[in-house]
């Protein structure tokens, strides 16, 4: 009696070690190319500009779609297009800030300003 509860824990635990070892493998070779929060990463069709907090899990984002730039709101519930950046002069301006590596760090809210031409 004994024996045979420790070979069905025993294969029970190899059952559980096999199914995290193939986990790992799908994940790191299978699917290295996406992440787990929807397929999604920035790429040069679809890059997330920036974004800030409104409320917890409330947020606004600035998108690059191809050649489209987006500023979206997000919920827990919807996601909603609250405008297109269509302004050449803007997109320029957006352009421009990216390109230039001394802005990596810079926030969402200091993107804004500087675009809008706000102090």
């Amino acid at each position: 009696m004994n024996s045979m509860f420790l070979q069905a824990f025993g294969s029970l635990v190899l059952v559980i070690v096999l199914i995290f070892v193939v986990l790992f493998f799908l994940k790191k070779f299978v699917y290295k190319d996406q992440n787990f929060t929807g397929g999604l990463k920035s790429s040069s069709e679809f890059k997330i500009i920036g974004h800030i907090m409104l409320q917890p899990k409330k947020y606004i984002y600035i998108i690059k779609f191809f050649d489209r730039l987006l500023v979206v709101g997000l919920t827990d519930n919807q996601i909603n297009v609250l405008s297109e950046i269509t302004d050449k002069e803007t997109l320029l301006k957006i352009e421009s800030s990216l390109s230039t590596p001394k802005n990596v760090n810079k926030s969402f809210l200091s993107h804004l300003k500087d675009n809008l031409g706000l102090k």
